[in-house]
C-alpha cells in the first residue's frame, strides 16, 4: 500500500485464477481506506490544555502526521523537519497513542515545544483499527484536499520524504 496504489487497484483485472483473485480483492478492501487517493479518515484527538482537534482542522494544507507512544526516538528528526517546514504551507501532528495520556504528559513537559508541530493524544482504539496501526512509529502523509499521499509513508530523516515533501508543499 506504500507506494503501488494504483498498481494494486489495477491488479484485480490482471488476475485469472478465482482462489487468487479472491485474497487480492480481501487485501484491497482490507487497504481500500489506506490507498493513495482516498479521502482520509477524521478523528478527534485532544491536545495538551484538553482541546479538541480534528484532523480536518487543517484541511487546505498537506499533513504529516506521526504516530507514537512512549517513546519517541525519532522526535528530535520528526522535530528538525517541522523547524525546517515551518515556513511552508505544511502542519506537523504528532499523536500519542499511550493508553493513558500521563505518559504523554510527562514527556511532552520534559521536552521544548516545537512551533510547527501539534501534539495530541487519542486513546481512541478507533483510530488505530482504522489506519491499521500495529506498529510505531508510524508515519502517515495527506495532502492539502485530505487525501491520502502515503499511509505508510517514510520516516524523517530519509531523502524520499524530503524531496515528497518539497513536491506536496508546492502543489
Amino acid at each position: 500500500t506504500r507506494l503501488y496504489s494504483p498498481e494494486l487497484l489495477d491488479f484485480p483485472g490482471k488476475v485469472k485464477d478465482s482462489v487468487i483473485l479472491d485474497i487480492v480483492n480481501e487485501h484491497i478492501k482490507d487497504k481500500r481506506d489506506l490507498l493513495t487517493g482516498v479521502e482520509a479518515m477524521d478523528f478527534e484527538f485532544k491536545d495538551m490544555d484538553g482541546n479538541a482537534c480534528k484532523l480536518s482542522d487543517y484541511k487546505g494544507m498537506p499533513i504529516f502526521i506521526d504516530v507514537w507512544a512512549t517513546c519517541k526516538a525519532l522526535a528530535p528528526v520528526f522535530h528538525g523537519l517541522a523547524r525546517e517546514y515551518k515556513e511552508k504551507n505544511i502542519k506537523f501532528i504528532s499523536v500519542s497513542i499511550d493508553k493513558k495520556a500521563a505518559p504523554w504528559m510527562n514527556y511532552l513537559n520534559g521536552h521544548p515545544r516545537v512551533e510547527n508541530v501539534l501534539e495530541l493524544h487519542s486513546g481512541n482504539k478507533k483510530f488505530q483499527e482504522a489506519y491499521k496501526i500495529s506498529g510505531i512509529p508510524r508515519f502517515i502523509l495527506i495532502d492539502k484536499n485530505f487525501k491520502i499521499r502515503m499511509a505508510f509513508a517514510y520516516r524523517p530523516g530519509m531523502k524520499e520524504l524530503a524531496t515528497l515533501l518539497d513536491k506536496i508543499c508546492w502543489e
